[in-house]
């Protein structure tokens, strides 16, 4: 089991929040502590990205080699996370 903590400053171009390596199962458990984020693919935007609310956990469940990228529509934001990865 693997279990990875980070913080990554998101501003207004997509940038690479996490990718899951070794398994089928991941889950990623995100936070932002300031403003609005939105999640997606490689070309995400705020019209296509997932909603992520300041101060709002949300999990997802991923797959192997899947990353997930963040945007805001204003400045640059700090987004929390957490990616656990069962052998």
């Amino acid at each position: 089991m693997s279990i990875t903590t980070n913080q990554v400053t998101i501003g207004t171009a997509a940038t690479l929040i996490a990718t899951a390596t070794n398994s089928d199962k991941c889950e990623v458990t995100f936070i932002s502590t300031a403003n609005d984020v939105y999640i997606g693919k490689s070309d995400v935007t705020i019209s296509n990205g997932l909603h992520l609310r300041s101060y709002v956990p949300i999990t997802l469940k991923v797959g192997r080699g899947d990353a997930i990228y963040g945007i805001t529509n204003t400045g640059s934001h700090t987004l929390s996370f957490w990616l656990y990865q069962p052998n």
